[in-house]
């Protein structure tokens, strides 16, 4: 059986009294109020909230989720949200003539994460009783002008809570897209959204042309708390081009290096615009030059693939910040260039995983951890998962030389905030090994509980 959140059903073909339900105050339905299952990971240097997957209620305000992973603590988000929104709303300007809205809550009570209660599934489980019985609340309005340049024009919008977000999460669920509720604008740029409840928000706005291609786009934060808020401006910008650079730190090798060193960037919190994913790859002779040829001024995370087998990935920055443990945000400091550092000082460690009966263990799952890191976010970017081969070994690549923990474990190890968490836990309970330049490490562990 796949474990989820389904309907149940009685032996007559009715709903069962454990069904899954969105109701109101009063014990009403909220019928096509969307259930959003929330992964919580550790992704680019913080914590973050990121749908997974998600389900409507029906008129009766069931609903069903999954499938969902046996074992990982999700959270479960639920709210009413208009889907097609008109330029400018005609809901009185007047609050007090307004109709009340639903405001979203996660499983718990609680309209923050910070409060929600955890939900996890076991192996083969139906989850009941994972019901919402939502309250309503003032309804606000937000309205400004959409800039196409230095002049208002014609745009299109969207409005989405900031968290839980849809997008991309690097967990194993992989996160989803979603479009969030949205319009056009006339040719004045203007806008009114209406029916929301306090929270906060991310407005953006971006301009097509004849091929719906995305030419410009903008994205800006704003917070309702008891009042509405006028004449929000957003200029929507054109693609900002980055170059950057291959580099070696010390001594380049003898013979040149024959490979090429692949990026690859995407967006973190939307999927990418039709014609944009041309902008996303770059590649780079070995030292050599690379360049993107536009990215817009959002949030990216960048992959890189090719270091030689003799080499490993030293340093990786954009105008000198750290792009391992941070977002790619293209515009928004002066000097928008890449530049990718490798090294051939590194060392290898080979590990031997074995029971306590010292018999090797094959397809065993390995964490390698380097020491000098500070915080639980700073770990989940930092980390290498691998696990052994059919003879309980492993061979790590180039790794820079320094203080570093191993943990061999038969507990699955993800991005999720309850594993990385434990693992930082685990820091001060393990031996650490100190790997010289040009070192190598031969290591036998056995395995370390981290649940």
């Amino acid at each position: 059986m796949q474990p989820g959140f389904d309907r149940s059903t009685a032996e007559d073909g009715s709903h069962g009294h454990d069904r899954r339900q969105v109701l109101d105050e009063n014990g009403e339905p909220v019928a096509n109020a969307q259930v959003d299952l929330v992964s919580r990971d550790y992704f680019m240097g913080k914590l973050r909230y990121t749908i997974a997957s998600m389900g409507r209620a029906n008129d009766k305000g069931d609903y069903s989720l999954g499938p969902v992973r046996p074992g990982y603590k999700y959270f479960v988000y639920a709210g009413l949200r208009e889907q097609r929104l008109d330029a400018v709303s005609k809901v009185p300007a007047n609050p007090k003539l307004r109709k009340k809205v639903f405001q979203p809550e996660y499983y718990g009570g609680s309209d923050r994460p910070e409060g929600a209660q955890v939900v996890m599934v076991r192996p083969g489980e139906r989850k009941e009783g994972v019901d919402f019985k939502l309250r309503r609340t003032a309804a606000w309005c937000i309205d400004g002008v959409i800039r196409n340049g230095a002049e208002p024009g014609q745009a299109r919008f969207s409005i989405a809570e900031s968290q839980p977000h849809s997008g991309f999460s690097p967990s194993a669920d992989g996160g989803m897209h979603q479009s969030p509720p949205g319009g056009r604008t006339g040719d004045d740029g203007k806008f009114r959204i209406c029916n929301l409840h306090p929270g906060e928000y991310t407005v953006t706005a971006a301009v097509f042309d004849s091929d719906d291609t995305a030419t410009i786009f903008s994205k800006t934060e704003a917070s309702i708390t008891d009042g509405d808020i006028h004449d929000l401006k957003i200029s929507a910008l054109p693609k900002i081009p980055i170059s950057g650079e291959v580099v070696w730190d010390g001594p380049a090798p003898p013979q040149p290096v024959e490979g090429r060193i692949h990026l690859f960037v995407q967006p973190i919190g939307r999927a990418g615009f039709t014609g944009e994913h041309e902008s996303f790859n770059a590649e780079s002779q070995i030292p050599g030059q690379f360049s993107f040829p536009g990215l817009f001024v959002d949030q990216y995370h960048i992959r890189i693939f090719g270091v030689p087998k003799d080499s490993y990935l030293k340093e990786a920055t954009y105008s000198g910040n750290s792009i391992f443990t941070a977002p790619i945000v293209p515009g928004s400091v002066g000097n928008s260039s890449m530049r990718i550092v490798l090294a051939r000082d590194g060392g290898t460690i080979q590990i031997k995983v074995v029971d306590k009966d010292k018999n090797p263990l094959p397809d065993t799952s390995l964490v390698i951890l380097p020491v000098d890191i500070g915080s639980p976010a700073l770990l989940a970017d930092s980390m290498i998962r691998t696990s052994t081969d059919q003879n309980g070994t492993y061979t790590s690549d180039r790794l820079a030389p320094g203080k570093y923990i191993v943990i061999a474990t038969d507990s699955v190890v993800d991005y999720s905030a309850d594993c990385i968490d434990k693992l930082w836990g685990l820091r001060n309970k393990v031996d650490p090994v100190e790997l010289g330049p040009n070192g190598s490490l031969s290591l036998t562990v056995e395995l370390t509980p981290i649940n």
